[in-house]
């Protein structure tokens, strides 16, 4: 019982963080998304088993086009509010014109708040230009 306790206790803070960040937004203070990534960073870690998952904002100051990173596992994580396919096209431009995609395998997009019902493989394909995959049904 104690177990589902938890499991409803995680959900409960996860949906109060989506309407946080999303009433941030909506006043235009992003304090909140900074706070969210290294929350994020510490989950991700933690549930994924990317032990040398770290947030790479504090290394570079607003590194391109992600937020978090596990150079041993190979993953990169770009965490955001911003859930229409533009954000993702962006992205994913800018994972590919830094070559981020040599360092790292796999691009997840995190989103914050709630995302889009769907994206276009087939934009995100065209973005990408064969240089790296990223599936809209695994990694946003």
């Amino acid at each position: 019982m104690k177990h589902l306790d938890l499991l409803n206790e995680f959900r409960g803070l996860i949906a109060q963080l989506r309407y946080q960040v999303e009433a941030a937004s909506a006043m235009g203070s992003y304090d909140t998304h900074k706070v969210a990534e290294n929350l994020m960073c510490g989950l991700l870690r933690e549930l994924c088993d990317w032990p040398n998952l770290r947030n790479l904002n504090p290394e570079q100051a607003n590194f391109p086009g992600i937020d978090l990173a596990d150079d041993t596992a190979r993953v990169a994580v770009q965490v955001t509010a911003t859930a229409d396919i533009a954000k993702v096209k962006h992205t994913v431009e800018k994972f590919v014109s830094h070559d981020l995609n040599q360092r790292y395998d796999r691009l997840i997009i995190y989103v914050l708040t709630t995302k889009q019902g769907s994206y276009s493989q087939t934009s995100i394909d065209a973005v990408a230009d064969g240089k790296f995959n990223l599936s809209v049904n695994e990694d946003i």
